[in-house]
């Protein structure tokens, strides 16, 4: 889960790039997506794949979540969205009595729906009509963000990703696209970057912006890595996005010569800054 606490640490980090104006429109725009009106913003990414193994459906997740991002969506060589498991989104009859009228003992009936698909889409509206929650899909993620930086860098492209973002939205009745791209510039999981991935974010998130409007949310997972910041003009992308979530874990794992916490709270000896407290 992802808090405003996390989005305030992200302020924190990036303090000598955002003005105190630029950090209170960020407070200001977290405060409009606060679902439960309860002065906290809870942001939870629900895995597609989750309905397999660990048979978590949309209809377990917490009364608690504000905005829920649904992850994860490719985005193309062109620019055009795919969906990595179209069964998983569209197709399958799993569903909650409790969320949705047309369920009889945990199955869709094949026809009468008033929507043309099923799947975790139509559990995701069934959960924005019963509780208010905000749905947000997830494009990219360590394992689909090779395309990134190709589309990013070629403006006719972005122009599609944008287009196809809008009308994501405007079919699904979803409220907002979340950036996972891992990681612009750096690179990640042997994807490609350029140096130009700094300025071509911006341009990538202005364009989706402008095609999805000022009322959906535009947001984005970003690493904790106090340079990470030096790969983006956060204040560029401050007065676009409405938040950012840090992913404030794997600060350790088997790449590391020693044993320590995945996600720590506190400093630990040796850890330096990588903590959610600093």
């Amino acid at each position: 889960l992802h808090s405003t606490q996390r989005a305030s640490g992200h302020a924190r980090m990036a303090a000598t790039l955002l003005t105190q104006e630029q950090v209170l429109t960020l407070h200001k725009q977290f405060k409009s997506i606060d679902v439960n009106n309860d002065g906290v913003v809870i942001v939870g990414y629900f895995p597609q794949w989750g309905i397999y193994a660990r048979d978590y459906q949309v209809w377990d997740i917490p009364e608690e979540i504000d905005v829920l991002q649904y992850a994860f969506w490719d985005v193309n060589p062109d620019g055009t969205l795919r969906s990595p498991d179209a069964w998983a989104d569209f197709d399958h009859h799993n569903c909650s009595d409790v969320f949705d009228p047309l369920c009889s003992n945990g199955t869709l009936p094949w026809s009468g729906s008033p929507l043309p698909y099923y799947g975790n889409f139509r559990a995701l509206n069934m959960l924005q009509q019963a509780r208010g929650t905000k749905v947000v899909v997830s494009l990219g993620g360590w394992t689909l963000s090779s395309n990134f930086s190709a589309v990013a860098a070629d403006p006719a492209k972005r122009a599609v990703l944008a287009a196809e973002c809008a009308a994501m939205l405007a079919t699904y009745g979803f409220d907002g696209i979340d950036l996972d791209w891992e990681f612009p510039v750096e690179g990640g999981n042997g994807i490609p970057q350029l140096p130009e991935d700094k300025a071509n974010f911006t341009l990538r998130v202005q364009d989706i912006r402008n095609a999805i409007g000022p009322d959906k949310i535009v947001s984005a997972a970003v690493a904790p890595n106090p340079t990470y910041a030096d790969n983006l003009e956060v204040s560029a992308l401050a007065q676009i996005m409405d938040h950012v979530n840090i992913m404030a874990y794997d600060y350790n794992g088997s790449w590391n010569p020693f044993t320590g916490h995945n996600a720590p709270l506190n400093p630990v000896a040796g850890d330096g800054n990588f903590n959610v407290q600093a």
